[in-house]
């Protein structure tokens, strides 16, 4: 019950169609990779963006909601392209997202209420309405008790693994040969000269 009355004032007075935290990430991708992008419209529905970075190109398909670089599909968040698209078109980049990023759909989700355990909701508001006075009948309680499971073998991972979208906050590592000194390579791969 605490948990969805938290949630139910998380996003209350949030301003636009989604939640807060996929708008920041919109955001986020309009300014570092969207306005770097060159768009050709094929049609109506599908473009073109080239990444002038990666010179890479990938297909945007307005009508499918598909992008060739798949992060649209995979998180139903829309990615730099099509956020492209959208600058090109004059669209609300908002309007992208899938519909259960959008307010109303998480304000759908948290607001029936949760009644503690001795409270039968049902037979509280039928009384109120009809007037009358309903003997509320006392069954035998069922007692719901967690599943059983058995701890995983091995040691306990230390971090969780992370998706896509969210940053590990560490460099990649690069490799430096202790032989010749170069990088992108170590000890065993090296073909240089001994």
């Amino acid at each position: 019950m605490e948990w969805f009355a938290a949630r139910r004032k998380i996003d209350k007075n949030t301003e636009g169609i989604l939640v807060s935290s996929v708008a920041k990430i919109i955001k986020d991708t309009l300014t570092t990779h969207a306005r770097r992008y060159r768009v050709i419209q094929s049609n109506g529905a599908v473009y073109e963006v080239f990444s002038p970075e990666t010179m890479s190109t990938y297909v945007v398909r307005l009508d499918t909601e598909t992008c060739t670089c798949y992060e649209w599909q995979m998180s139903g968040i829309p990615c730099g392209h099509v956020l492209a698209v959208g600058l090109g078109r004059g669209d609300d980049p908002q309007t992208y997202a899938k519909a259960f990023y959008r307010l109303d759909a998480y304000r759908g989700i948290y607001s029936d209420s949760i009644f503690p355990p001795n409270v039968n909701a049902t037979n509280t508001t039928a009384i109120a309405t009809t007037a009358t006075i309903i003997p509320v009948i006392q069954l035998n309680p069922i007692i719901v008790l967690p599943p059983n499971t058995r701890r995983p073998s091995g040691r306990p991972k230390k971090q969780r693994i992370r998706g896509a979208r969210e940053g590990c906050g560490r460099a990649k590592r690069i490799f430096r040969c202790s032989r010749c000194g170069n990088t992108g390579h170590s000890r065993q791969s090296c073909r240089g000269p001994i």
